[in-house]
């Protein structure tokens, strides 16, 4: 049998390995263009790092993805439009705690000068085409500089040391990043529900030796045409798929070169509002830089979302659950007095880099090496490619990035197997 029979003779056109965005995209476009499509999801759910889940009154909060970044030109916002599910247009207030007061206005807009300088810097070296770590640019910012570095942190999932000024002129931001009422990941399981995925079905080996891709698993193989793969950066670089014949050097360098950067969150539910500052984000600059950006009632909620990444928010996951709860409850305390625990009804964690399925928050890319980004989207015997936020040259850590990816994946394997545009 050659390979051209043998792969007509494939169980499907076309396997979709996870059932995060770019997949259900990847298979959404691919069943568009008329090709059979089978995905196959690790977990007992789709979405990936979209999962909105409630505390326990009842109130939606997201584990992972939360904002329409550029929501200006975001599908999702269109698609939110389309289902009448509310978001929350504008700029929400931000609050400074300085130890033992607030920050005036002065001085707020005082760290909103220096934030834009200090981005402004970033940009600037990347795109004179300088791949420098962003520590390398940052302007003098006194005090304001360890409340930035934190920042930095929740915003790239890496301190500056670790991000790269030319991945980050590449990013494309909007002035719209606006938060879903719902749920981001309640708005991507309505939005993939017309998608079949077979749940629990992690892949263990992709091999690529015979005329068809074949895909096995623990219920048994499957055979392909075609295969986009959407498991994140660091999954892969730790061989959660073993590929036959295996993964050429090019990709794994590239694998190895946009890791997945750190980004959890606290979520504590009160039994009433008790903070008094509506829907805003505040900060402890006594406590930058290993510190929380806190989300404060968001929706008017009784809730704290409180955000951190980077080595902070790793160090935290390591430290576990309780340690996250405490170290949140203890900045809370000094903006907001002990009453913060008489009426703490509720609290969880999130701990992405412990996930065997994800392995971190969002991916960056080191300096020195952003220019490996763009060898993501490069398949492999023109038979498989990868599809995820990761490949998103100017929209990496984004939902909209995420599908773009799986869009333009679909598109390809479409076109490969001369399908009807």
């Amino acid at each position: 049998m050659d390979a051209a029979s043998g792969a007509k003779r494939a169980d499907v056109d076309l396997a979709v390995v996870g059932a995060g965005v770019a997949g259900l995209a990847a298979a959404k476009t691919a069943r568009e263009h008329g090709l059979s499509v089978r995905v196959l999801e690790a977990k007992d759910r789709i979405g990936g790092r979209a999962h909105t889940v409630c505390d326990a009154l009842g109130r939606p909060w997201d584990r992972g993805a939360h904002w329409l970044h550029s929501a200006e030109t975001n599908p999702f916002r269109v698609y939110a439009d389309r289902v009448g599910e509310p978001y929350r247009p504008g700029v929400s207030p931000q609050h400074l705690w300085l130890g033992r007061r607030w920050a005036g206005e002065d001085e707020r807009a005082g760290f909103s000068a220096f934030a834009r300088r200090a981005g402004a810097a970033i940009d600037a070296a990347g795109e004179a085409g300088r791949d420098l770590p962003a520590s390398w640019v940052l302007p003098e910012g006194g005090a304001w500089l360890p409340l930035y570095r934190q920042l930095l942190g929740a915003l790239a999932g890496a301190e500056p040391e670790a991000c790269s000024t030319l991945d980050s002129a590449r990013y494309l931001d909007g002035e719209a990043n606006w938060p879903l009422e719902n749920g981001f990941g309640a708005l991507i399981a309505r939005w993939g529900a017309d998608v079949p995925v077979h749940l629990n079905t992690p892949v263990h080996t992709l091999d690529r030796t015979g005329p068809a891709v074949r895909l096995e698993t623990r219920d048994g193989t499957l055979t392909a045409r075609r295969a986009v793969v959407t498991v994140s950066t660091s999954a892969l670089a730790g061989d959660a798929i073993r590929f036959r014949p295996e993964m050429p050097a090019w990709l794994a360098e590239a694998l190895a070169a946009t890791p997945l950067g750190g980004a959890n969150k606290v979520m504590l539910s009160f039994d009433r509002d008790i903070f008094g500052l509506g829907h805003s984000f505040a900060a402890s600059l006594a406590d930058a830089p290993w510190g929380f950006h806190m989300q404060i009632t968001p929706f008017e909620r009784p809730v704290v979302i409180a955000h951190t990444g980077g080595s902070f928010a790793t160090a935290m996951e390591r430290e576990g659950p309780a340690a996250m709860r405490e170290r949140a409850l203890t900045s809370l305390r000094s903006m907001f007095g002990p009453r913060v625990d008489r009426h703490l009804v509720d609290w969880d964690t999130t701990a992405w880099g412990e996930d065997p399925h994800i392995r971190g928050g969002y991916s960056i890319a080191l300096p020195g090496q952003a220019h490996l980004r763009e060898r993501l989207n490069q398949p492999l015997d023109e038979r498989v490619w990868l599809a995820g936020e990761a490949c998103a040259l100017d929209a990496f850590g984004t939902v909209h990035g995420a599908h773009a990816a799986g869009l333009r994946a679909a598109r390809a394997v479409a076109d490969s197997l001369g399908a009807p545009v």
